[in-house]
C-alpha cells in the first residue's frame, strides 16, 4: 500500500470520526476539486518571488511529501514556515498542474473526478485534496520554467458547487 493512500485513510477516519466501511461516498466534480484547492493560491502568493527564482528539482520531492503530510495534520500556512525553497517549488508545481488537470476535466464536462466521504466536514476539503492529489504526485507534464510561473487570479474561475 502506498504511503499516500495510508495517510489519506488515516486523515479521513480522523476527520469524519468514522471507520472507512461506514462512509457514504460523495462524488465531486472537477470544479469541486478546484474549489477545494483554490485557497492554496493564497498560501503560495507571499512566497512567489522566492519560488520563481528556482527550477524544479526532484531531490526536493520527499521534503514536499513530508510537508503535505504536515499540512494535513495542521492545515495552516505556517505549517510550511521551515521548509526549503526547493520544497516550496515542488509544491507549487504540483498545485499548478492540478489546477490545469481540474480545468481540463471541467471544460471536458467530466461528471466526477473525486470521491470523498459525505461525512467529511466541508472545512477539511482543502487538506483532503492536498493530501490525496499532491502526496507522491507524478507530474503529468514537464515542470514549468521559473519565468512561466504564474498563480491564477484571486477569484475562482467557475462554479465551486453544482448549480
Amino acid at each position: 500500500m502506498k504511503k499516500g493512500f495510508s495517510a489519506l485513510m488515516v486523515f479521513l477516519e480522523e476527520r469524519t470520526g468514522l471507520p472507512e466501511n461506514s462512509w457514504i461516498p460523495m462524488a465531486l466534480t472537477a470544479w469541486d476539486l478546484l474549489g477545494a484547492l483554490w485557497p492554496m493560491n493564497d498560501v503560495f502568493r507571499p512566497k512567489l518571488i522566492r519560488i520563481r527564482a528556482l527550477r524544479y528539482h526532484a531531490r526536493f520531492e520527499a521534503e514536499a511529501d513530508e510537508a503535505v503530510i504536515a499540512f494535513s495534520r495542521s492545515p495552516v500556512p505556517s505549517t510550511w514556515d521551515s521548509i526549503s525553497s526547493g520544497a516550496w517549488r515542488v509544491l507549487l508545481e504540483r498545485h499548478l498542474q492540478m489546477v490545469t488537470v481540474c480545468t481540463a476535466n471541467a471544460t471536458a464536462s467530466e461528471k466526477s473526478i473525486w470521491i470523498i466521504p459525505q461525512e467529511l466536514p466541508e472545512g477539511d476539503r482543502t487538506a483532503a485534496a492536498v493530501l490525496e492529489w499532491w502526496l507522491e504526485m507524478k507530474l503529468p507534464w514537464k515542470p514549468r520554467d521559473p519565468g512561466q510561473i504564474e498563480l491564477p487570479e484571486a477569484t475562482h474561475p467557475g462554479p465551486i458547487w453544482p448549480q
